[in-house]
């Protein structure tokens, strides 16, 4: 996976357009699958690659544009021989190279491995099925697809998209009927779908025809829930089950609810983890469409995802699967009669988060909650030398303690000076940042950006922080941030409940987590070295 991201990042040096340089590496890499033809364009003295590889690419379907002017092609045929190229390495590739990667913004053109693993394990997609992916984007979806046997249809208004799609389809050993076409344009597509799968693109704009019946049937477009022509066009192409990715916002809208419910056509509400999309602040769902339907299964799957980079990933999707299958009131999941149903479709509308659990408030294990401060020194007197704490000092795991730059500071600010095991949190933003405070040989004070905990024991400053680091606990913390614009103040922290069990928690993991930690900033600081 690092050798094609390096190839990647190479390819990048010669093209401006960051889809072009997918082409180039996703082209050579389907040129190695044909091992006679490799070899022979390998081995050429020419310094422009034969014609034969353009022609090859060609014949598979794919629009392929020349090479750019001073691309050493061979450099990245040699690289591609000495490796061979699992289908597991190119899934690796392209999460990193369209999550992790994020300013390459092509995220806005792909669906996380992870969803559209639970999308086609809802859809149990079998030989001889019939699926339609209306938005197909990159194709990621495709990675997760399953029988191989399986007919499907794969459209995309952008015909670059469609040519990566095409070579993952070929990458997976998955024949598929691709079209470059505007949806709701195009009046050629009368078929029926035995499965579907949509991930509607967040448009500002859609060009849609005026006298199309079948995309108002939840109302007239509205510009803020552009998923509802997207819903309307599959739902008319739809034979026994659909799955959707919608915001959150889409399922209080009253029409849209109206027209499930009258229909009988919602089978399952999932709602995801926040911070799961790149640069989007929504939340989102999955939702399950099929036909006669008597009962809706809410599964809240909030919980379900560890922190990875700047953003969340899913994690357990068998669980979410296994709830899917059961239809069984449980923890997480609760089966709602169609005539208890209400226009707020929404899965907290109808499942607790809490569940009941014995909850006390923040301030309950707090002797002392702040805000960081400034203070302007009086003439130079008095002054001492301080650490001041930024969020961009925050240790990732574990305590921070190892404070660079130092400044000085009235000594009247030592009344605010942070003690060790004190928690602090960034006061703004769409992710929390937490880290908890170690020893230091200066005094420490926090910056105006900073909110700080004060637990009444070091055991509990502990619990209180890995519960902050935990699935549920990071949850619940993005919610009360979402809940008041990105912005917390002590009187909204103070009064957030968490569950009582949280003070128990095993103080062996903190220290489990700080020894891990302490591993890998020997390995960033050796890899520093290395560049260096």
């Amino acid at each position: 996976m690092k050798e094609l991201l390096s190839l990647f990042n190479y390819i990048q040096k010669f093209v401006v357009d960051n889809f072009h340089s997918c082409e180039i590496l996703f082209e050579c890499i389907l040129l190695k699958q044909n091992n006679e033809l490799f070899n022979e364009i390998l081995d050429s003295k020419d310094k422009e690659i034969l014609e034969s590889f353009y022609l090859y690419i060609n014949s598979l379907g794919i629009k392929s544009r020349r090479l750019p002017e001073g691309l050493n092609w061979k450099k990245i045929l040699k690289s591609l021989a000495k490796n061979d190229i699992s289908i597991k390495e190119i899934e690796s590739f392209v999460e990193s190279l369209v999550f992790k990667k994020t300013i390459l913004k092509l995220h806005n053109y792909a669906t996380p491995l992870e969803i559209s693993k639970i999308a086609n394990g809802i859809l149990n997609i079998k030989r001889d099925d019939v699926i339609y992916n209306p938005t197909c984007g990159f194709g990621t979806w495709l990675l997760s697809l399953g029988d191989k046997e399986c007919k499907v249809y794969a459209n995309d208004i952008n015909p670059t998209l469609i040519n990566i799609a095409r070579m993952l389809s070929y990458f997976v050993g998955i024949k598929v009927n691709f079209s470059v076409s505007d949806i709701f344009l195009d009046s050629s597509n009368n078929k029926e779908y035995d499965k579907i799968f949509c991930h509607p693109p967040i448009l500002k704009s859609l060009n849609l025809p005026h006298n199309d019946k079948n995309l108002t049937i939840f109302g007239k477009h509205i510009k803020t829930m552009p998923e509802l022509p997207f819903l309307a066009h599959c739902l008319k192409h739809l034979k026994t089950k659909a799955v959707f990715i919608v915001r959150d916002v889409t399922l209080i809208n009253k029409k849209f609810a109206t027209y499930l419910t009258k229909n009988h056509l919602l089978e399952c509400v999932i709602s995801l983890p926040k911070n799961i999309f790149p640069a989007n602040n929504a939340e989102f769902s999955l939702i399950v469409l099929s036909k006669d339907n008597k009962k809706v299964f809410f599964i809240n799957a909030q919980n379900y995802f560890i922190k990875d980079g700047k953003y969340n990933k899913i994690i357990r999707e068998h669980d979410i699967l296994d709830l899917y299958l059961s239809k069984q009131d449980k923890e997480d999941s609760i089966l709602v009669d169609y005539n208890s149903l209400e226009s707020d479709l929404s899965v907290s509308a109808y499942l607790k988060r809490t569940n009941n659990v014995d909850c006390i408030k923040l301030k309950e294990c707090l002797t002392m909650c702040f805000r960081g401060q400034r203070f302007e020194d009086r003439n130079g007197k008095n002054l001492i030398s301080c650490y001041e704490l930024g969020v961009n000092s925050f240790a990732e795991y574990g305590f921070t303690e190892e404070l660079r730059e130092h400044t000085l500071k009235d000594s009247v600010i030592l009344k605010y000076a942070l003690r060790e095991h004190d928690i602090c949190l960034s006061m703004r933003g769409v992710s929390p940042k937490i880290t908890i405070i170690g020893s230091s040989d200066k005094p420490i004070v926090a910056n105006t950006g900073i909110l700080v905990l004060r637990a009444k024991s070091s055991e509990i400053a502990i619990c209180l922080y890995l519960y902050f680091l935990s699935s549920a606990g990071y949850s619940k913390l993005c919610e009360l941030y979402a809940k008041n614009n990105g912005r917390i103040t002590d009187k909204i922290i103070l009064n957030l409940e968490i569950p009582k069990d949280v003070l128990k928690g095993d103080l062996n993991k903190f220290q489990m987590i700080c020894e891990e930690y302490k591993k890998i900033k020997v390995h960033k600081n050796n890899i520093l070295e290395i560049l260096s």
